[in-house]
């Protein structure tokens, strides 16, 4: 599948580096590896991943159950009065370019952590936009790809009908159609920096945006760090509940 778009690099190869360097700043609850010496970049890649975007409208149907909680005191009596409504909200939204990673090498977690990109800044696909970095077609299934398209839409319908329903004091769904129609994809191609560090015979993937300088990663958690923090908090907190209770 040849893209069609192509988002060009902004983030230089310099600052993609010191990204990864500060990433490390501040996160006091990495294991010492981490902490205790200089984190360096084992291999760097300057990748464009191949994404689908999809369009789409959406159109809902949804029902809630609501209440209206009012307590008042009479004397020696304390009246609750509960009102139950049936509220239903119907509507539409249209979605452009929601990105879903096309390549099945990926993992799908850190390409998403790296959103949002500017798509408005996309151009039409052009080869030589890709001298010097490394890309590849998309290899996962579009259909595939479109399922999680739309989940994604669906969840983001079902917020926002949600966020409409104000002023009760409680609402739970009780039933919920959501309908997409006239979608497209697209394939394009998104700048990514990949890079990786070895720790202890492990290795460890961080990718920035390379439109953006956005960096995610999965870093381990030093138990032993984690439960010295928390009883550095719990136990002060405990010593003032005493106190209150004294």
């Amino acid at each position: 599948v040849k893209p069609e778009k192509v988002i060009p690099f902004v983030v230089t190869k310099e600052q993609a580096q010191k990204q990864f360097e500060d990433y490390f700043k501040g996160k006091k609850l990495l294991p010492n590896v981490f902490l205790n010496s200089r984190n360096r970049i084992s291999e760097m890649r300057r990748l464009y991943v191949p994404y689908w975007l999809f369009s789409c409208d959406a159109c809902a149907d949804m029902v809630y159950d609501a209440e209206k909680v009012c307590t008042e005191q009479k004397g020696e009596w304390e009246i609750t009065r509960t009102k139950h409504y049936l509220v239903r909200r119907r509507g539409g939204m249209r979605f452009e370019n929601i990105p879903v990673d096309g390549s099945v090498k990926m993992d799908d977690k850190l390409t998403e952590s790296l959103e949002p990109y500017d798509l408005s800044a996309a151009i039409p696909f052009q080869s030589a936009v890709l001298a010097g970095a490394m890309a590849d077609h998309a290899d996962a299934d579009c259909d595939a790809c479109e399922k999680r398209a739309v989940e994604r839409v669906e969840r983001s319908v079902e917020q926002t009908m949600l966020d409409t329903v104000r002023d009760y004091d409680t609402v739970n769904e009780r039933s919920r159609r959501i309908v997409t129609e006239r979608g497209s994809a697209t394939p394009a191609l998104l700048p990514v920096w990949l890079m990786t560090t070895v720790k202890e015979g492990k290795t460890y993937t961080f990718a920035v945006n390379g439109q953006t300088g956005k960096l995610t990663g999965d870093l381990p958690v030093s138990m032993g760090r984690f439960w010295a923090w928390f009883a550095g908090i719990f136990v002060p907190l405990a010593g003032v509940t005493m106190l209150l209770f004294v």
